[in-house]
């Protein structure tokens, strides 16, 4: 996992993954995606929980990691 992104363990199986976070960053981190277009759970603070549709494409796990990233990069240099 890359630590500049501020992830410290992925978890789970199959479609149901759980990331953990360094600090409680997760609230911020729902929200700004949430902004871009992109849902995510955060059951934690520090814990961002990813379940999508069964019949989820690869196109569209793509388009997420493309929302996610820069949110993470952003939240990780405290912008």
């Amino acid at each position: 996992m890359p630590p500049e992104l501020g992830l410290t363990a992925v978890r789970g199986k199959g479609l149901l993954v759980a990331v953990d976070l360094e600090g409680e960053r997760a609230p911020e981190i729902v929200s700004r995606c949430f902004e871009a277009g992109l849902l995510l759970n955060a059951p934690r603070p520090s814990t961002l929980r990813f379940v999508p549709a069964l019949n989820v494409t690869k196109a569209q796990v793509d388009e997420m990691l493309d929302i996610l990233t820069p949110v993470l990069e952003r939240v990780a240099a405290g912008l």
